[in-house]
């Protein structure tokens, strides 16, 4: 639930006021706290520009948050009171309609500080008072200690939080853990994240192209990529060769498996070959140079090939795919020389897919 006013006590006198140590058993006066309503002009420089939602992920929060180190070492002294900076005016958001400023000390300014550096000081916070462990993400920030206290959660593990802290044992502290009951323990929390932009999201299609069994639609989110479906369609009488944004591509721009990154709604279409040139059964062994300077651009192999010559398809620079049967096993080093656009067609875990690996040669899993 969002800050209304009428929590605007709890939080001017909580999360803004940290009170010392208890040292002399006296809390801070009112003094030591102000807000201050804002017309909007005043404001308008704390406005920062809109983001990606890419700089809003829980990663690229931690990253912003462990910066902060080199400004605010472990064990430098920082108190309500004391030389070191430790007063903050936050820039933060809206009550009721007022643009307003926020001054805290201590504990509550370091935290303050922390997540304004995380988040940017556009963002508004959120009051939650029912904690639980299962729902806090990095850069919340928990009230403990009988309302005394504020720390900001570096790291969310399996059963506690890593948390950053001022004002512990009067000084900056890193790494200290709080279990998960602990968490659900505390007095509320502030979190910004429902005022995080969610990135927007898109749709990858897949459209078989006259063939049959196209892999169901994906999702991504915007700055995020997706691992394409290894789902294969199939077609009568011609190969899969891939993916392509284009009908009518004859070459494929991506297989299945591969990463995909792209920030738009997109069709992916099967890339179909047909072989022009089909060796017959009873050619078991290609011998050197027996195709050198063919013309053809999609060569398939007996499954009874057993061998393939030096030099067998050398110099074949229309030669687009070779489909090689997993019989195969003995393939000349220079078999292809000369052959710049070749993709090797072949099963998987066969002499033609390490044959490939080792040749840099992109090499397309069989259907």
């Amino acid at each position: 639930m969002r800050i209304i006013s009428k929590t605007i006590f709890s939080m001017l006198s909580a999360l803004l006021l940290c009170f010392l140590p208890f040292l002399n058993n006296t809390a801070l006066a009112a003094s030591d706290y102000s807000i201050e309503i804002l017309p909007e002009e005043s404001v308008s420089g704390y406005r920062q520009a809109a983001r990606d939602p890419s700089w809003y992920t829980e990663e690229a929060v931690y990253d912003r948050l462990m910066a902060m180190q080199s400004g605010y070492p472990e064990g430098m002294p920082y108190t309500n009171n004391d030389s070191y900076e430790n007063t903050y005016l936050w820039h933060g958001g809206e009550y009721d309609g007022y643009n307003v400023h926020y001054t805290g000390r201590g504990c509550a300014a370091f935290a303050l500080i922390m997540s304004d550096a995380a988040f940017g000081s556009d963002m508004p916070l959120w009051q939650e008072y029912n904690v639980s462990f299962s729902n806090v993400r990095v850069g919340d920030i928990l009230r403990i200690d009988n309302d005394s206290h504020s720390v900001i959660i570096l790291q969310v593990n399996q059963d506690s939080v890593t948390i950053a802290e001022g004002n512990y044992n009067s000084s900056i502290h890193w790494g200290r853990t709080l279990s998960s009951q602990a968490v659900e323990n505390a007095d509320y929390l502030f979190t910004r994240w429902p005022g995080v932009p969610q990135p927007s999201t898109y749709t990858v299609s897949y459209d078989a192209n006259g063939g049959m069994g196209a892999p169901a639609a994906q999702t991504k989110k915007q700055g995020e990529s997706i691992t394409l479906s290894n789902v294969r369609p199939g077609r009568d009488g011609q190969f899969f060769v891939g993916w392509a944004e284009s009908a009518s591509a004859v070459t494929a721009v991506y297989q299945p498996g591969d990463t995909f990154s792209q920030n738009a709604d997109t069709t992916l279409y099967a890339v179909w070959a047909i072989p022009d040139f089909i060796l017959p059964a009873s050619l078991t062994s290609i011998q050197d140079e027996a195709f050198a300077g063919g013309a053809f651009h999609f060569v398939k192999l007996s499954e009874r090939t057993l061998s393939i010559g030096e030099d067998a398809f050398a110099n074949c620079r229309n030669l687009l795919y070779i489909y090689i049967p997993a019989a195969t096993e003995d393939i000349n080093q220079k078999a292809f020389g000369e052959t710049p656009t070749l993709s090797i067609i072949g099963q998987s875990g066969s002499a033609a897919e390490e044959f490939a690996f080792r040749h840099n040669c992109p090499f397309i899993a069989a259907s």
